[in-house]
């Protein structure tokens, strides 16, 4: 994006209502630029996702791999679905506080506050919308602080479990050459019981 330097500079000099106007126009079509998002669809796809743990001690291995690759998908996706929202949020907060600042500078009125009312009024469609999009960021924001600890919390016991198999397998290893150097000592007789 460039800027002209010296258009800049003059830009205050001329500027009046006229102006405010087509600014407030623009500001509202860099909004419009933004890749739509559909919060209500948002919602509802967080609801659909299973989001709970296995809480069984007894669980297998792979289940538990399982739930800890839908839970790092669902990160990826929920962290997209934040960068939307915060982009959202943010310029609406920008053309909200720009067109405020700019509306008490250039609106015709003899106070403040008159020229502040008329702004407000102008962003009531906008506010509600910054409304929607800032307790979407939320919602988002919170459930995937959920998913990171149960993500984190899954790794864990993913930890946990492949240090006991490895401790198990080492232990049946020490045992299977035990077994097999004291091979000739040992004789199985047809009811499958030991003889020492």
């Amino acid at each position: 994006m460039n800027f002209n330097v010296e258009d800049l500079i003059l830009r205050p000099k001329e500027y009046n209502e006229d102006n405010f106007k087509e600014d407030f126009s623009n500001l509202l079509k860099s909004y419009d630029e933004l890749k739509p998002i559909d919060v209500d669809a948002m919602r509802q796809e967080i609801d659909d996702w299973d989001l709970s743990v296995p809480k069984e001690t007894t669980i297998e291995l792979e289940e538990i791999s399982a739930c800890y690759t839908k839970f790092i998908e669902y990160n990826t996706r929920i962290n997209k679905m934040l960068d939307d929202a915060n982009s959202h949020n943010e310029l609406l907060k920008f053309i909200i506080s720009t067109t405020k600042d700019l509306a008490v500078q250039y609106l015709p009125g003899k106070t403040k506050t008159g020229k502040e009312s008329v702004a407000v009024t102008m962003l009531v469609p906008v506010a509600k919308l910054q409304n929607k999009i800032d307790i979407l960021y939320s919602f988002v924001s919170n459930t995937n602080k959920s998913i990171e600890f149960a993500t984190t919390q899954l790794a864990r016991i993913l930890r946990e479990r492949e240090a006991i198999g490895k401790i198990n397998n080492e232990e049946y290893r020490k045992g299977s050459n035990i077994i097999n150097r004291n091979n000739n000592n040992v004789v199985v007789n047809t009811r499958n019981k030991l003889n020492i």
